[in-house]
């Protein structure tokens, strides 16, 4: 487990949902404290993709590698590692997504990435897709947003609100296609094959999935078999300045809480 993470990944055991929902909701919300700090008068939190601020029962836990894909993981890959830990959980938002009271979404972000990205991350992580030469731009940008969903499980919210963040937020509501704010180097996916046995050499493979690499306005991410390239606006491992009048831009955060939904 990843003791760095502001959200808490998994344990040597399977977490019982109910427990583990709590835990992941006031993680998320001491982590929007330190950027909000009047929401610690509120029951709120920020959902990370359409940026709402919504109360725990608008909330549902998923897993960034889908649990479809997490059950094609070899029996000794599951008999070690529990599927939390392996999938990433976070908190996704299952209110109705609308614009100026029109209905957009019937459910929230948690079904929207499920209907629109989870078939298409469980093809390239059991590599399906390579196998078939069947890829398509679904599976770019399936990719696109589970690394964008992992870098927010690891860092937070600074994620979300960087200016970076905003332009992966967009990214999440557009399935078909990349949006032109995203640069041609953050569309193109490297895949190989997947692991099919677990052991001591492999065992970094399953665990953690998402490995980060950053550079001046990039974050090289790989997660299992695949690699893929986000935009980044700052270095998330750089600390953040809170209280000097004046910060070098590099340790300033300035927070994007651009939304069309209500």
């Amino acid at each position: 487990m990843n003791t760095d993470s502001p959200f808490p990944v998994g344990t040597s055991a399977e977490i019982d949902l109910p427990s583990l929902k709590e835990r992941l909701w006031q993680k998320m919300r001491d982590d929007l404290k330190d950027y909000i700090p009047d929401i610690s008068g509120t029951n709120l939190a920020m959902c990370p993709t359409c940026c709402r601020f919504l109360p725990i029962e608008n909330f549902n836990i998923e897993h960034v590698i889908p649990q479809q894909s997490l059950a094609d993981d070899p029996p000794e890959v599951r008999d070690a590692i529990p599927k939390n830990e392996r999938g990433v959980t976070i908190l996704l938002c299952n209110k109705r997504l609308q614009i100026r009271e029109k209905t957009v979404y019937w459910s929230g972000c948690n079904s929207w990435k499920g209907r629109f990205y989870d078939k298409y991350l469980r093809e390239t992580f059991n590599a399906r897709v390579t196998k078939n030469n069947s890829h398509t731009s679904r599976h770019q940008t399936a990719l696109f947003n589970a690394c964008y969903l992992g870098l927010f499980a690891k860092y937070g919210y600074q994620i979300t609100l960087a200016p970076s963040g905003l332009i992966m937020r967009r990214q999440f509501f557009s399935p078909n296609r990349f949006n032109k704010d995203v640069p041609l180097s953050c569309q193109i996916i490297l895949m190989g094959d997947a692991e099919s046995q677990y052991d001591e050499l492999t065992d970094k493979y399953w665990r953690p999935p998402f490995k980060f690499t950053f550079e001046p306005n990039l974050c090289y991410v790989g997660v299992r078999n695949t690699s893929m390239t986000l935009p980044m606006s700052r270095n998330p491992e750089t600390p953040i300045v809170h209280k000097l009048p004046f910060a070098p831009p590099k340790y300033a955060l300035r927070p994007d809480f651009q939304t069309i939904f209500h």
